[in-house]
Order: C-alpha cells, then sequence, then structure tokens
C-alpha cells in the first residue's frame, strides 16, 4: 500500500475519514498520513484507536450504523454506468447492513433484512461479472 492508499479499515472509513474532510487540505493530507503510516507499523491501529475513543460504546454497533456513510475514498469514477451503478448498490448494500442495530432485536424483521442483504450482495456480484 502506498502512501496515497487508504488503510483498509472499516474503522478509518466510518469514523476517521468523514473527520478529516472538516480539516483543512494540508492538515487532513498531515493527519491521514499519520493514520496510513501508524497502520501500516501496527495493523489494526485505527480500529484500537476508535475504540479507545468510544471506550464505553459497541463498537461493532457504531460501526455498522456508521457504515451507511458514504467514503469518497472509496467512490469509483461516475464516467463509466456501470461504475455509477456498482456505486449505486454499494450504497443499498451500506444501508441495508446499517440498518442490523435497530433490526436484530425483532427476529423476523431481522431474518427479512439478512434475506434483503443476501439479495443486494447477490445483485452486486452479478454487475461484478
Amino acid at each position: 500500500m502506498s502512501s496515497s492508499e487508504p488503510p483498509p479499515s472499516l474503522a478509518f472509513s466510518t469514523v476517521i475519514a468523514p473527520l478529516l474532510n472538516k480539516f483543512s487540505k494540508d492538515q487532513a493530507k498531515s493527519l491521514r498520513d499519520a493514520f496510513v503510516f501508524a497502520e501500516k507499523q501496527n495493523p489494526g491501529f485505527i480500529h484500537d484507536f476508535v475504540a479507545g475513543v468510544i471506550q464505553n460504546e459497541d463498537m461493532t454497533e457504531i460501526l455498522l450504523r456508521l457504515g451507511s456513510t458514504e467514503c469518497t475514498e472509496y467512490l469509483i469514477s461516475q464516467d463509466i454506468a456501470l461504475h455509477a451503478l456498482l456505486n449505486k448498490k454499494a450504497q443499498t448494500l451500506r444501508l441495508l447492513l446499517s440498518s442490523i442495530p435497530d433490526q436484530i432485536k425483532e427476529r423476523s424483521v431481522f431474518l427479512q433484512t439478512i434475506k434483503d442483504i443476501a439479495q443486494s450482495i447477490k445483485r452486486f456480484t452479478q454487475l461484478c461479472k
């Protein structure tokens, strides 16, 4: 991974990346580079960092809820119709996944959500073929 690539981390894309957008371009780049360097040196650093900040909360639930947030670092070019469709399907899937914490307590609703997620994944992978 080069220093310009984002670290492959759900905690990065759902928590850190949106926060970096609040800083100036130079500050955001410096912070991003620091997180990338730390993640390279110690894989899992970003996850542990976010977990430390939100220590009294359920990390899995928070990451699922925030997972529907679109991270511009992972968007693909909209120039090609297929790319736009892939982005749309990916966003739909993220929204479905982010609803799990709200629906997990109601068995029938949760099972339907799981079926919807499976269908969404199936449609998404069919586009990738």
